[in-house]
């Protein structure tokens, strides 16, 4: 996009880079780097990205990678506003991760609920399994792990394991808005 600004800090990023003992299985042709208006992303040290991710920054937004990161076949990266991977943080293959989906809700009254905004930030030495989203920020603590097919709904403390119990869980009276 106009402005938009690839900032490299001591950094060799390698786009597109089958990465060393996982088989080559993107499901997707291409690497997608989308910048919007204004928007940076900034690497500060080498940054391994393999095939299939698609990373959408919009405008005014800033991605930022702390180097000695490795991410996995076919992410899904939306960043509206700011996002943090920490340096050694590694994602494995098929992850979405999206620091604010833009959805508004409202209640069984019509009453639009106050949304907030936070950053998703993944601290350093931190890892994200296969199959893995994060709709919304969250901060994943230093040394902990989101294992594979979970759906973080809240920020995960240092040096933690943190899993998917299979309950469904389910929240009355709340719908999307109608247009």
């Amino acid at each position: 996009g106009e402005g938009g600004q690839i900032v490299l800090n001591n950094a060799q990023v390698r786009i597109g880079y089958p990465l060393p003992l996982v088989p080559p299985f993107s499901t997707l042709p291409d690497t997608i780097i989308s910048l919007g208006k204004n928007s940076r992303i900034v690497f500060n040290g080498p940054v391994l990205i393999a095939p299939g991710a698609t990373i959408r920054v919009k405008d005014t937004a800033k991605l930022g990678f702390g180097g000695k990161n490795h991410i996995a076949h076919n992410l899904l990266l939306l960043c509206s506003r700011r996002v943090e991977l920490g340096r050694s943080v590694a994602l494995s293959w098929n992850v979405t991760l999206i620091d604010d989906d833009e959805h508004h809700f409202q209640n069984s009254k019509g009453k639009l609920l106050k949304g907030f905004y936070r950053p998703l930030i993944l601290e350093e030495n931190s890892g994200i399994q296969m199959n893995s989203i994060i709709p919304r920020g969250i901060t994943l603590g230093k040394n902990s792990v989101i294992s594979c097919g979970t759906v973080a709904r809240r920020d995960i403390p240092d040096n933690t394991l943190a899993y998917q119990d299979q309950n469904l869980i389910l929240r009355e009276g709340i719908s999307a808005p109608h247009e």
